[in-house]
C-alpha cells in the first residue's frame, strides 16, 4: 500500500463516508394499497390474512377495504400501531357502500396514536365495506400510518371463506330438525360479480354452514352460455349448447375442504336448485332468454332445468326429467329434491331453457311480437 493511504487517511476517510450515511433522511415507504380511497376502488381484504400497513399520505386522504362476513360469526375490526401523528377513524358500510352499518357508525373512541377496535355480532351474510380516514384531515403524510386488520375472533383452522369470495363451507347438522332452514349456496352480486341474474341458488337441506375444519366446500359463479365454461374439444355439430348471451347459466363446484387443502367431491345428496331465467323488466320483446335448446323462441310456462355434468369433453346440456315448478311472477324455475349435484370432476353448469315437448298452461306470455 503506498505511504500517502496510511491508517489515518483510512479512518479519516471511513469517518466521512460514516457522516454522510447517516445524513441521510430516511424516507418512509408509500402506501402500496393505493390507490384506495373509495368504495369504488376498495380492495378485498381476507379475514385471515396478517394486517396492513396503510398511511394517511395526502390531504383528507382515505383508505377503503371490502370483506364477506358469514352469517352470525363474530368479527373485529381494527386499527392498531396508529403513529403518534394519526387520529384513525373507520365506518362500516353494507354491500353498497354507502349505508352504514349500525351501530356503531363511525368508531373514533381515543385520539392521536391509539388504537381503535371494534366487536361486530350478528353480521348479515354478505360483503361489506370499511373506511379509514384521519380524523384530522390537514395532518398528513407518509409518516402518518396505522396497521389494519379484520378477522373473526373463533379463528379455528383456515377459513374456508379465504378460498373465493362466492365459496360457502358446509357440514351435515348435528342434530337433524325438520324445522331449520336449508343452508343456501346463492349467487351473490358481490364487487367481483358482474351478472342480470342474483336469483340463483341452491338449498342444501340438513346441512349448516362453517367456515373451518372439514367440510364441503360449495362455489356457484355465473357463466355465459356461449363461454362453454371450462370446456374444450367440442366437435361442431355435436351435443346441446346453452344458448343463453345473457349469463342465465350457473357453475356449481363442490370440495371435499381439510387443514387448507381440497379436493374435488361429487354431491350426491338431495338439494333444490333455484334458477332464475330472466332479470326485473323482463316483459317486453326485446329478451332473448325465453328460447329452447334449439334456439327457438318459446313461453316462460315451458321453462325447465337443464344440466351439463361437465364430466367429459363438450358441452352436452340435458333436461332433468324431475318434477319442476315455474315461479313466473319470481323469473324462476325450481326443482326439489334433486340428487347428483356435482359428478366425479365435482363441477356442474345449471341453466333454464324452454322445453318444446312440456305441457303449456292456459296462460300465454306475449314476449314477442
Amino acid at each position: 500500500m503506498s505511504s500517502r493511504w496510511g491508517w489515518a487517511t483510512w479512518l479519516r476517510a471511513g469517518l466521512a463516508c460514516l457522516a454522510a450515511t447517516l445524513l441521510v433522511e430516511v424516507v418512509p415507504a408509500a402506501d402500496p394499497y393505493e390507490p384506495d380511497d373509495s368504495s369504488a376502488t376498495a380492495r378485498r381484504f381476507l379475514t385471515s390474512a396478517p394486517a396492513q400497513r396503510h398511511s394517511f399520505d395526502k390531504l383528507r386522504d382515505q383508505d377503503w377495504i371490502y370483506f364477506y362476513a358469514c352469517a352470525n360469526m363474530p368479527y373485529t375490526v381494527e386499527a392498531t400501531t396508529v403513529s403518534s401523528t394519526c387520529d384513525v377513524g373507520f365506518t362500516l358500510f353494507s354491500a353498497d357502500g354507502r349505508t352504514t352499518v349500525t351501530p356503531p357508525g363511525e368508531v373514533d373512541s381515543w385520539g392521536r396514536g391509539k388504537n381503535e377496535r371494534i366487536n361486530l355480532l350478528n353480521l348479515r351474510a354478505g360483503f361489506y365495506y370499511v373506511r379509514f380516514r384521519n380524523a384530522e384531515p390537514q395532518v398528513y403524510g407518509a409518516n402518518v400510518t396505522y396497521w389494519l386488520r379484520v378477522y373473526s375472533p373463533t379463528g379455528a383452522g383456515i377459513p374456508i371463506e379465504t378460498v373465493d369470495e362466492r365459496t360457502i363451507g358446509i357440514r351435515p347438522r348435528g342434530a337433524p330438525s325438520p324445522a331449520a332452514p336449508a343452508t343456501s349456496a346463492v349467487l351473490t352480486p358481490g364487487p367481483s360479480i358482474r351478472c342480470p341474474y342474483h336469483g340463483h341458488r341452491i338449498e342444501f337441506p340438513g346441512y349448516e354452514l362453517t367456515t373451518s375444519g372439514t367440510a364441503i366446500a360449495v362455489m356457484i359463479d355465473s357463466a355465459h352460455g356461449r363461454d362453454a365454461p371450462e370446456r374444450v374439444g367440442q366437435p361442431p355439430g355435436q351435443g346441446q349448447v346453452f344458448p343463453s348471451l345473457d349469463g342465465t347459466a350457473l357453475v356449481v363446484r363442490t370440495y371435499q375442504w381439510s387443514g387448507g387443502t381440497s379436493h374435488p367431491m361429487a354431491f350426491t345428496d338431495p338439494v333444490n336448485i333455484v334458477v332464475e331465467f330472466a332479470p326485473p323488466g323482463w316483459l317486453n320483446d326485446q329478451w332473448k332468454d325465453i328460447v329452447t335448446l334449439q334456439n327457438q323462441v318459446s313461453t316462460a310456462d315451458k321453462m325447465r332445468i337443464v344440466r351439463d355434468m361437465m364430466d367429459g369433453a363438450g358441452v352436452d346440456f340435458r333436461f332433468i326429467t324431475n318434477p319442476q315448478t315455474v315461479r313466473t311472477e319470481h323469473r324462476t324455475v325450481t326443482v326439489l329434491g334433486y340428487r347428483g349435484l356435482t359428478g366425479p370432476s365435482g363441477q356442474a353448469t345449471y341453466g333454464a331453457v324452454a322445453n318444446p315437448n312440456a305441457r303449456s298452461d292456459a296462460v300465454r306470455w306475449a314476449l314477442y311480437r
